[in-house]
């Protein structure tokens, strides 16, 4: 099924991500041919007995919501007016909010007070600018290639997503330095000792596949240099909460990759200051 990898790399998924999208919508395929349906009429419900397979085989929820949209892209590329997995995907505002946001310049601050001792830590550091100042996710950094950071104007390309759009994103002036010095030196040093060629812009030490543990670590060290900061997921949102208050709701969501604009409304300041003077009347000596 080229026409549908085709598609959804022009609609800016990464190639290797298409291709194992498209082994999914081939299963689906299967299924359909198997319980001898047409494709462009599968109601919903048959829709949901195809994800009880999956349920009962064990597939955690994110899976299951991963192949809904494989299979709703897979329709759109088709053109039919029947969806059947168009209605799981309609977006309301979330009613939680995120945790609270770190400050501005307690990111910048654990950036810099990172320091870097071994040939890893180069590497790790870098990862973290990306989250501190990117807001990028864990599986936006694995799939992050040489040729994705452009030094001459700035930027870095953070490839789409199924569930994210992809964009051009300004590198901040503090983490140039350090990415052009990874690029130069320490990720030449983690090739070698890889023993085979790659185009991925962080490469995992020795014959480690993914750059999980890495990640790991890095939190590790961003928690022991701000205990506020609870994981990836709340360094992430305190960065969109930040371009939200200075860039306004579309920028933001242009800059986070969000599809919808309920994703990025969360980020309003008004629900945390509404929650702040709620709490100084309960508590008035409180510095808050």
């Amino acid at each position: 099924m080229k026409q549908f990898e085709t598609y959804l790399i022009n609609i800016g998924i990464h190639f290797k991500g298409a291709a194992r999208y498209d082994k999914v919508a081939v299963k689906y395929l299967n299924w359909v041919e198997e319980n001898k349906l047409n494709v462009t009429e599968v109601k919903r419900s048959q829709f949901t007995d195809w994800l009880q397979t999956y349920r009962e085989q064990g597939f955690k929820q994110s899976t299951l919501n991963l192949k809904e949209n494989i299979i709703r892209h897979y329709y759109r590329f088709l053109g039919t007016k029947n969806n059947p997995a168009e209605s799981w995907m309609e977006r309301t505002e979330e009613s939680t909010l995120p945790p609270i946001p770190i400050e501005k310049s307690d990111l910048v601050k654990i950036y810099e007070t990172l320091e870097p001792v071994k040939l890893i830590d180069y590497r790790n550091r870098c990862m973290l600018g990306f989250v501190l100042f990117q807001a990028l996710k864990r599986n936006e950094l694995e799939e992050m290639r040489i040729t994705d950071v452009d030094f001459k104007t700035g930027t870095v390309f953070v490839q789409g997503q199924m569930r994210s759009n992809s964009r051009r994103l300004k590198l901040e002036p503090v983490q140039i330095l350090d990415l052009h010095e990874y690029v130069k030196e320490h990720r030449k040093k983690l090739l070698v000792n890889k023993k085979e060629d790659s185009d991925q812009f962080f490469l995992s030490h020795g014959y480690a596949k993914n750059i999980e543990n890495p990640i790991k670590q890095i939190l590790k060290k961003a928690q022991r240099l701000n205990p506020q900061v609870k994981n990836l997921y709340h360094i992430r949102t305190s960065v969109i909460t930040h371009w939200r208050n200075e860039h306004g709701l579309m920028e933001a969501m242009i800059m986070c990759g969000h599809k919808h604009a309920a994703s990025t409304r969360r980020y309003e300041t008004k629900k945390y200051d509404a929650l702040h003077e709620q709490l100084k009347k309960f508590h008035p000596l409180e510095m808050f």
